[in-house]
């Protein structure tokens, strides 16, 4: 009897090393998940800011289209160095959503200042 006891001790010891082993791994995934989380929240929150600060300098400019409006062409602008005013408002040249510097060169509809 004293045999058996001892082998019930031993796998209550193994259930609970695995049991803890196991709650270990869920808070470890858990802290790894939240973590995701926040840096995804953060990277949102910045690009978010980068957007709303691009809105009010294009409101505070004399621009003749939203740059973050329908889409523009060349031919929407009188003048280059209008269109290149409205591409940089856009995000140019790390972005160019209206497709404006096709050549990417870093200037509007071939504008060369």
């Amino acid at each position: 009897m004293l045999a058996t006891i001892d082998t019930t001790e031993t796998n209550n010891t193994a259930s609970n090393t695995d049991a803890k082993v196991a709650a270990e791994k869920a808070k470890a995934e858990e802290e790894a998940k939240a973590a995701a989380e926040k840096a995804k929240a953060e990277e949102e929150a910045k690009a978010a800011a980068e957007k709303a600060k691009a809105e009010e300098e294009a409101k505070v400019s004399n621009l003749a289209y939203d740059p973050f409006g329908p889409d523009r062409n060349c031919t929407d602008f009188s003048t280059g160095a209008e269109a290149q005013e409205f591409y940089i408002a856009a995000g140019g040249p790390s972005s160019d959503p209206h497709d404006l510097d096709r050549d990417n060169d870093g200037n509007a509809c071939d504008w060369n200042p």
